[in-house]
């Protein structure tokens, strides 16, 4: 196709001979007259162009004018720009300007709407056709067949009044939304790129500004019926480019239909490029090595990987803030340190789900490393978590901030949590006075877990002065527990409460809980309580601290009902702890067996099955089952202790029963020195290993 250009130079070389050769040279042509002219134009539906001002009505968009647009009228070839002069922020204005030439009554105006991006955007192709560069008004055979004309004009030499110069732009084309979630590595407030392509072709781009919570409304129009091949989403921001792949046909884009659809970039945040606060969103990737730090938060509903990071915070931000119902998924090797936040943060009522194939350690200085006022559930991976100073490895903060943290799930992976100062390794944090660093319930239910209590927290439950909720442990797994001093292993702390124990493991699990000094294995920690501990399955070794009972009552701690059902239970009281029962100066209610295999041996001055060293305990009933008990010095192998009391003591089933009282004045069955019981009803055969006599306490 041959061109037809012509050039400014040649242009004026023909006005100057004109004006030369002219017979009258103080005449002009019509077509060289300059002719003031008014335009009143309107967008219709969808817009002709991209931009910024919208207005949305149920499903409809519709453009509006801004303040500086512009549009073309052309008239014998010659493009004149007019400049809108009244109607910004409306979908009509009045445009006005000057036509070179004189419009006669036939004369056809052709009015486009300008790109104020592309100054040359009108060319003159070989057939003298005007040609628009913007691809939004091309139609599909590249001509501006889609472009509005002009009414006819008709009125007298005054062309200012606009009564018959009016447009609607109605292009060939349809609207493109997009609520644009950007990508992961644009800080809040950054400018970025959306170009539309289908196949290898651009079709529409757009700039815009990412929105609070990264979050933006782009607006786009693309020709109507052009569309081929796989059709992108192309984002920009510096050096970042990210794509997504559309789920929309060339039916989306019949003329002026709307085509609307929320879009999420994944991305991966290189940390060594961060600096300031990051949106991390659904599908995204954290990678790579920062002391620095940054602030990188999780909105609601996001899936994110932690791949191989490494992140040091110093500041008063948490390493990872997620904040509603977010997985995080681990994989390769990644360490995680903060200051006086939690490492991990999971804001209130808020819920985070770990699981994956790979590892993380969590190490706070003085903050939970995982916690914050959430709830969190472990599915799977190698979790580490290392509360700081008066803060739980897994739960609540530390006494000088408001952490109460909600639901603790694990079902499976590997968790070590280590509780800081006056914290549970996994559970409460310290609780001062006007603070509040409890925990709600805590359930696991696979998988291999070891928790240690930091000095005067448990290893599972509350830190000291705190409480948490119910503690429930079931299915197959390995499990090993530690209280710090003062602390049980499983239950309460130093002057803590919590709420039942139960424990219902399968056959072949492999328990181990250990109290801290004057903490119960299970149970009460000092001067602390316990609801009830129900024993209903797994295989379990407890030790109680000093003073503490194996399982019941910690040092002046109580404890409630003791049931034990089912499951292989060896339980070791410390110095003046009952095996199961009481702790030294506390109490626990009744003490039912009812066919579990149970060993337990108290130590000095506490009964093996009963009450600690000047404790007491309820009623003691053994139905069914293997029992073996042996008691301290001055204490009875079932029953009472030195200078502590129990209630009734029945025994109508198990097999066998064996009941040995320590070296003294007691029992095997009653009470013990220096004590009390009530009736003693033993109605099968009780021995002892030693085939010696057993005495049974013959009620008064």
């Amino acid at each position: 196709m041959k061109r037809y250009i012509i050039p400014t130079m040649l242009l004026l070389l023909a006005l100057v001979m004109n004006t030369a050769c002219s017979s009258d040279s103080d005449s002009l042509s019509p077509d060289e007259v300059l002719t003031p002219i008014t335009i009143k134009a309107s967008y219709g539906s969808p817009a002709p162009k991209q931009k910024v001002a919208y207005e949305e009505t149920g499903n409809n968009i519709s453009a509006t004018w801004e303040a500086g647009d512009q549009i073309y009228v052309v008239y014998n070839g010659h493009v004149n720009t007019l400049t809108l002069s009244a109607g910004a922020g409306t979908a009509s204005a009045t445009f006005t300007g000057s036509i070179l030439g004189t419009p006669k009554a036939t004369s056809v105006l052709s009015c486009y709407v300008k790109d104020q991006n592309n100054a040359s955007a009108l060319t003159i192709d070989g057939d003298g056709e005007l040609v628009y560069s913007d691809a939004a008004l091309l139609a599909q055979d590249g001509t501006m067949a889609g472009a509005a004309k002009c009414n006819v004009y008709s009125g007298t030499t005054t062309y200012g009044d606009g009564s018959n110069l009016n447009v609607a732009f109605g292009v060939n084309v349809s609207m493109l939304k997009f609520r644009v979630v950007a990508p992961m590595v644009v800080p809040e407030n950054a400018s970025a790129t959306l170009t539309y392509k289908s196949g290898n072709t651009e079709i529409a781009r757009a700039s815009f500004t990412v929105g609070t919570g990264g979050e933006s409304l782009v607006y786009m129009t693309v020709p109507a019926g052009a569309l081929s091949g796989e059709q992108t989403l192309v984002c920009e921001s510096g050096s970042t480019t990210e794509t997504v792949t559309l789920s929309a046909t060339k039916a989306n884009f019949e003329p002026g239909q709307t085509y609307s659809k929320a879009v999420s970039f994944a991305g991966t945040l290189d940390l060594s490029t961060i600096s300031g606060r990051y949106i991390v969103r659904d599908g995204a990737v954290i990678t790579g090595t920062t002391s620095n730090g940054g602030r990188i938060e999780i909105p609601t509903g996001a899936t994110i990987t932690l791949r191989n990071a490494n992140i040091a915070v110093s500041s008063i931000y948490p390493t990872l803030d997620f904040r509603g119902i977010n997985t995080l998924i681990l994989e390769g090797t990644n360490i995680l340190s903060s200051n006086s936040r939690p490492t991990i943060r999971i804001t209130e009522d808020a819920t985070l789900t770990i699981k994956g194939t790979g590892s993380v350690t969590a190490t706070a200085t003085s903050a939970p490393a995982i916690g914050g006022q959430g709830s969190v559930i472990i599915e799977s991976g190698n979790i580490t978590a290392n509360g700081g100073r008066f803060s739980a490895g897994i739960g609540g903060g530390n006494g000088g901030t408001s952490y109460h943290f909600s639901n603790i799930t694990i079902k499976g992976g590997t968790v070590i949590a280590n509780g800081g100062e006056n914290a549970a390794g996994i559970g409460g944090g310290y609780t001062v006075s006007g603070s509040n660093t409890t925990c709600d319930n805590i359930t696991i239910t696979g998988g291999t877990v070891i928790a240690r209590g930091g000095e005067s927290g448990a290893g599972i439950g509350a830190g000291r002065n705190g409480s948490c909720g119910d503690i429930a442990i079931s299915g197959g797994g390995y499990i090993e527990i530690y209280g710090g001093e003062y602390g049980a292993g499983i239950g309460g702390s130093s002057e803590a409460n919590c709420g039942n124990i139960t424990i219902s493991g399968g056959d072949y699990s492999e328990i181990e809980i250990y109290g801290g000094k004057y903490g119960a294995g299970i149970g009460a920690g000092e001067n602390g309580n316990c609801g009830n501990i129900t024993i209903t399955g797994g295989g379990l070794l407890v030790e109680g601290g000093e003073n503490g009972a194996g399982i019941g009552g910690g040092s002046n701690g109580t404890c409630g009902d003791i049931i034990l059902s089912k499951g292989s239970v060896f339980a070791l009281g410390g110095d003046r702890g009952a095996g199961v029962g009481g702790g030294n100066k506390g109490a626990c209610g009744n003490i039912t067996i009812s066919g579990a295999s149970v060993t337990a041996d108290g130590g000095f001055s506490a009964a093996g099955i009963g009450a600690g060293d000047q404790a007491r305990c309820g009623n003691i009933t053994i139905s069914a089952g293997y029992v073996d008990a042996e008691g301290g010095e001055h204490a009875a192998g079932i029953g009472g202790s030195s200078a502590g009391d129990c209630g009734d003591i029945t025994i109508s089933g198990g097999y066998p029963i064996y009941a040995k009282r320590g070296d003294g004045d007691t029992y095997d069955v009653g009470p013990g020195q220096f004590s009390h019981c009530g009736t003693v009803n033993v109605t099968v055969s009780v021995s002892h290993h030693d085939d010696s006599s057993v005495t049974i306490y013959t009620n008064p």
